[in-house]
């Protein structure tokens, strides 16, 4: 014990164990930081060049930000909830429809169905992730963060109002329908799943 109460001794312990702990926390405080920020600078401009929007202080700025984003979290909860409930409701009705869930009562037979069918759910959720990210050009194993400014940056490439080469409105539609795709559900089951293939 004496050991780690030297001075040199107790300074590289915290520096090799408390950093590491930190480090995750700090670089995804810093991701938001830099999102914010550039979200800001954005709002800025634009009431600068055009007059539109309100022309707030960078605190005002990030606390409207938040309480956007808490909103927009909260409805997105909910509508993950019905839906979810919605896909069990239709799952309970679809197992009594047939047959009451008769194949179930027989040996061992349904079980491995069942199993086959959710590996192939976790596979086409992994080709569906991997799809949408290229459809936004990022690496799958990006952040919310840097998900949310490559989805700013596409859709501002290829906004009707903006692109008028013919099939910017599908590949707008394309880009808006991968970017709700990215839900903070979705990218946690992502990152869950390829920590568990490694």
């Amino acid at each position: 014990m004496a050991f780690f109460m030297k001075p040199v001794v107790f300074t590289l312990t915290i520096f090799f164990i408390g950093f590491p702990l930190l480090g995750k926390i700090l670089v995804s405080f810093l991701k938001y930081e830099q999102f914010v920020t550039t979200e800001f600078l954005f709002a800025k401009a634009e009431f600068y060049k055009t007059g539109k929007g309100e022309n707030i202080s960078f605190s005002e700025y990030k606390r409207v930000f938040k309480e956007k984003e808490e909103e927009a979290r909260r409805k997105r909860e909910s509508e993950e909830r019905k839906a979810q409930e919605e896909a069990y409701r239709r799952a309970f009705e679809e197992f009594f429809r047939n047959a009451g869930g008769a194949y179930y009562r027989q040996s061992y037979g349904g079980g491995s169905g069942q199993y086959n069918s959710s590996y192939q759910t976790v596979s086409n959720f992994k080709d569906e992730y991997e799809k949408n990210a290229r459809i936004l050009e990022v690496d799958p194993k990006s952040d919310k963060y840097e998900i949310k400014l490559a989805y700013r940056k596409m859709a501002k490439k290829y906004h009707p109002d903006l692109n008028k080469e013919e099939g910017a409105t599908k590949k707008f539609q394309e880009i808006n329908s991968a970017f709700e795709f990215f839900t903070d559900e979705n990218i946690e089951r992502y990152r869950k799943m390829i920590d568990i293939n490694k």
